[in-house]
């Protein structure tokens, strides 16, 4: 039997030789300590296996580079350069190149477009950011398997002649965005091109630009944004081929209307983008208008509208989606009319956000039957507010940052959702808003925020409130609100359905709202509130689905914090800077808590700024055995550290205590799953621990502020390959910053200064 074994002497460790000779090459040309610093050189014990190094991808099966990943790699004080392409020409299978941002101007001369022959399986290369120029386009013509090309930014300048490409046959993707193009020539070779980004290009000749570009029928996507087409005289001829284009941008630029017009012969895009446009011009002839019948979504947030380009908009008869936020618009607009929008009966989405429409928008929106969505916050509502009974289908509804003195909610919202009323100055007490609500009996979600209520439980005739039931009712917002009257208003309301409340920022008089009486609640968030009246005094032990609650800044009683004892469902308890241990010395001398022991589910623990005092709570970790995040940082615990195994812990942070010694050796195997470790503001003492590089889930380190000493562990620097954010500073570290072992390729913070 005879077995062949050619061409695979050449692969050592996983990598082959060549191309891994080819990556130290390139590792020259970027010329960066601070990149690439595990692509180093093997010897005859130890090859090192560049599948491993970072930026590098390999096909598992060949051991082949199929990707490389070099974006912002070279020094950027270095001058702009010249690449040797035949560097490239190891990598046979290489699929993918990501070279942009590396002040490259160009290829070595004879060693450039001739090398990238080779590179037979490349589909994506990005050059984006570099310096380029024109003739670009012709060391690029022999890639026949590209798909994705980047050329953004890269001194392309005057007339561009993009013919080099035309026998890219499968080029499907190509951006050219932040280039000075006065004019653009393309091929006929490029006819599947399907995605073109031509953002801030300077070219104003608009029609010239369009009349380029029919000889690519297969576009989908068409960006244009952010230029200032001075010219554009409308030839219909030349755009019949666009009948595949999809989705066409034009934001951030100066229009003439009649593109628009010349837009209306195409197979129309479902998508018109038109954001921050400066549309230029009356609309004239109407007869083309009835060719709009495909746009599904138009978007003009904050252009300069003319009142003929909103008849302009009334041909667009398939419109599900319309934007015009900040468009300066105001008055009546005429739904019903027959010069404009009253064809559109498919619009389920509509954003009039921060116009000046009055109350009159909501008779001129009556005819809408099918909207599901309408956005009229920042308007100048005012008064009393009938929202129409037509919009039978209305799922979604703001109109939050209006004068509005009271809603008239009708019978047919039967559908509405989700409600936003943020600061809209309402004059009726909470009581009587919520009766007005009563009639709409699929809310789900109430954002009543920003508001200040007082409460009464009679209407402005005298007449009493009636029992009202909130059946659907599950999420109330009642953030930086103040919250007073002089009897419970659940007396009258009934919330038994409520699953989530956020009351932060707010002036809260617990005699009116009573917590307790929300056996279904979830979540109950009191972060930084005023609070008048005494938890203690509610029956919160019937909160027996509670399972996360946050009261940070918020000062609590004794009797409050015994009864957290009683929530045995708890996941979240967050108690940051609550003067737990003013309210703790009556009990406990200011330890942490042992109420706690009774949350055998809590997840997550956060108990900072509170002055805790004692040693640190191993009990907490033996007893939580789904424990994922302890937070104990700015407190007065200290004594020797001594840890418990917590297989799910994934953060821990003790910053800012008094603890001492050595940091344990066994922290790495009692808390193997740590992502984030944070011991900095303590006095520890003695080496960091070498069995910290064995954690290779670790992502942030910070061990600054310490009496450390010694030098950085060699493991380290080598084991704690997901480590991103590395602090060391102000301890008493000496010797090198890392060894030649360095394999934290993640890393992108790093303060290790001493």
């Amino acid at each position: 039997m005879f077995v062949s074994l050619q061409g695979c002497l050449s692969q050592i460790s996983g990598c082959w030789e060549e191309e891994r000779v080819a990556l130290l090459q390139l590792k020259h040309f970027f010329h960066d300590p601070n990149s690439l610093q595990d692509w180093v050189e093997g010897d005859q014990h130890n090859n090192s296996d560049c599948c491993q190094w970072g930026s590098v991808s390999c096909n598992k099966s060949t051991g082949r580079v199929t990707r490389l990943d070099l974006p912002n790699t070279r020094d950027r004080e270095l001058r702009e350069s010249y690449l040797n392409a035949s560097l490239f020409s190891a990598f046979r299978q290489l699929q993918s190149l990501d070279l942009s941002n590396n002040s490259i101007a160009g290829f070595v001369e004879n060693k450039g477009s001739d090398n990238l022959l080779r590179l037979s399986n490349l589909e994506s290369l990005d050059l984006g950011y570099n310096m380029f120029n024109n003739n670009i386009f012709s060391s690029l013509g022999a890639l026949s398997s590209l798909e994705y090309l980047y050329l953004i930014d890269n001194g392309l300048k005057g007339v561009v002649d993009v013919s080099g490409l035309d026998s890219l046959y499968n080029l499907e993707y190509l951006d050219m965005s932040n280039n000075e193009i006065g004019k653009l020539i393309f091929p006929k070779g490029l006819r599947g091109l399907k995605y073109l980004y031509l953002k801030n290009i300077s070219i104003h000749d608009g029609s010239s630009l369009l009349l380029s570009l029919v000889s690519i029928p297969s576009l989908k996507t068409l960006d244009l944004s952010y230029n200032n087409f001075s010219e554009m005289t409308t030839t219909q001829e030349y755009l019949h081929n666009f009948t595949n284009l999809e989705t066409l941008w034009l934001d951030g630029s100066s229009l003439h209307i009649s593109l628009l017009q010349s837009i209306v012969v195409l197979t129309s895009p479902s998508e018109l983008w038109m954001r921050i446009c400066q549309v230029n011009g009356v609309l004239g002839s109407q007869e083309y208008l009835n060719n709009f019948t495909n746009v599904e979504r138009l978007t003009l947030d904050g252009s300069s509208l003319h009142i003929s380009l909103l008849q302009f908009i009334g041909a667009f008869t398939s419109l599900n989606s319309l934007s015009m936020r900040s468009c300066q618009l105001n008055g009546i607009l005429d739904f019903q009319g027959s010069d404009w929008l009253s064809r559109m009966n498919n619009l389920e989405y509509l954003d009039l956000e921060k116009n000046m429409f009055n109350n009159s928008i909501l008779s001129s929106l009556d005819a809408l039957s099918s909207l599901k969505q309408l956005h009229l916050n920042d308007n100048r509502l005012k008064g009393i507010v009938d929202v129409p009974d037509s919009l039978n289908n209305l799922e979604v509804m703001d109109m939050s940052n209006n004068e509005i003195d009271k809603f008239i909610f009708r019978k047919g919202l039967k559908k509405l959702e989700n409600l936003y009323l943020q600061n809209v100055s309402i004059d009726d007490g909470i009581s009587i808003l919520l009766h007005s609500l009563a009639s709409l009996p699929s809310l789900r979600m109430l954002d009543l925020s920003l508001n200040n209520f007082s409460d009464s439980i009679t209407t402005q005739d005298g007449s009493s409130l009636a029992h009202v039931d909130f059946t659907s009712l599950d999420n109330l917002i009642l953030q930086n609100c103040q919250l007073y009257g002089t009897s419970s208003f659940q007396d009258l309301l009934n919330f038994t359905s409520l699953m989530y409340l956020y009351m932060d920022n707010t002036t809260l008089d617990i005699s009116f709202f009573k917590i307790g009486m929300m056996p279904s609640l979830h979540t109950l968030s009191l972060t930084n509130c005023k609070l008048q009246g005494s938890l203690s005094n509610q029956d919160l032990p019937n909160l027996k689905n509670l399972k996360s609650l946050s009261m940070d800044y918020t000062s609590l009683d004794l009797g409050f914090l015994q009864m957290i004892g009683l929530m045995t469902s708890l996941e979240t308890l967050s108690l940051i800077n609550c003067g737990l241990q003013s309210t703790l010395l009556l009990e406990d001398s200011g330890v942490i808590p042992k109420f706690l022991n009774h949350q055998q589910y809590l997840q997550i623990l956060e108990l900072s700024n509170n002055n805790l005092t004692g040693g640190f709570p191993n009990w907490l970790l033996e007893n939580k055995t789904e424990l994922y995040y302890l937070g104990l940082a700015n407190n007065l615990l200290g004594g020797y550290l001594s840890i418990h195994s917590q297989m799910n812990l994934t953060k821990l942070d003790i910053s800012n205590n008094f603890f001492q010694g050595h940091i344990p050796k066994e922290v790495a195997e009692y808390l193997p799953s740590l992502d984030t470790l944070n011991f900095s503001g303590n006095h520890f003492d003695g080496s960091i621990p070498s069995s910290i590089g064995d954690m290779n889930s670790l992502q942030s380190l910070d061990l600054s502020y310490n009496n450390l000493s010694g030098e950085i562990p060699e493991h380290l620097a080598e084991g704690c390959t997901s480590l991103t954010v590395l602090v060391l500073s102000n301890n008493k570290l000496r010797g090198k910053i890392f060894s030649a072992k360095f394999n934290l390729t993640n890393l992108n913070d790093i303060t290790i200064e001493w």
